[in-house]
C-alpha cells in the first residue's frame, strides 16, 4: 500500500505520520512520560474498531508488538495505581474509529525494542479489528520512515 511518511506535532512533541492513499493514518510519538506510542485512524467510513481485540504489528514478518498484550499491562496498572492516580499514563486507548498503544518504553539507554525493528525494517503490517468480527491487514513500506523516526524520537544512538 502506498504511504507518506511526513513530520509533525502531537501533543506538542514531534510525531511521525504515515497517510495511507486510503485515508488511513498512522503516527508515531512521544507521550509526555517519554514512551513511545503508535496510533491508527480508520478513514472516514463505516467501520468501527473493535475494543476487545487490539492490533498486532509485524515487521518484515516478525511480531514486534501484540497490542492485546499492552491492554492487559493497563489492566495492571490500573489496579496497582495508589494515591490520587493523577500520575496514570495507560498503555493502550481505543476509540470508535482510532486506536493507540505503547510501543516502547522510551529510554534509548535500555535498548531501542521494537523500534530498532522499525529502523532497521523494509514492511510492516498492521492487523486491526473492526466490528463485526473482521480483520483487515494492511501491508506497508517504511522506505523513507527511519530518518524521520530518529529525528521525532531524538535517537541520538541509534
Amino acid at each position: 500500500m502506498n504511504v507518506e511518511w511526513v513530520e509533525g506535532e502531537v501533543a506538542g512533541g514531534k510525531a511521525v505520520f504515515g497517510v495511507l492513499d486510503t485515508g488511513f493514518t498512522i503516527a508515531i510519538f512521544r507521550q509526555r512520560d517519554g514512551s513511545v506510542w503508535f496510533s491508527a485512524a480508520l478513514p472516514q467510513c463505516s467501520l468501527t474498531i473493535d475494543p476487545y481485540r487490539m492490533p498486532i504489528l509485524w515487521v518484515d514478518d516478525t511480531i514486534v508488538c501484540d497490542a492485546g498484550e499492552t491492554a492487559e499491562l493497563t489492566r495492571v496498572a490500573e489496579r496497582e495505581v495508589t494515591g490520587d492516580g493523577s500520575n496514570f499514563m495507560p498503555y493502550h486507548m481505543v476509540g470508535d474509529t482510532v486506536v493507540g498503544f505503547r510501543l516502547w518504553h522510551g529510554v534509548e539507554a535500555k535498548g531501542l525494542g521494537c523500534i530498532r525493528t522499525f529502523l532497521d525494517g523494509t514492511t510492516f503490517t498492521l492487523r486491526y479489528f473492526v466490528r463485526p468480527q473482521d480483520s483487515i491487514d494492511i501491508n506497508i513500506r517504511l522506505v523513507g520512515l527511519s530518518p524521520l523516526l530518529r529525528a521525532a524520537l531524538d535517537l541520538r544512538g541509534a
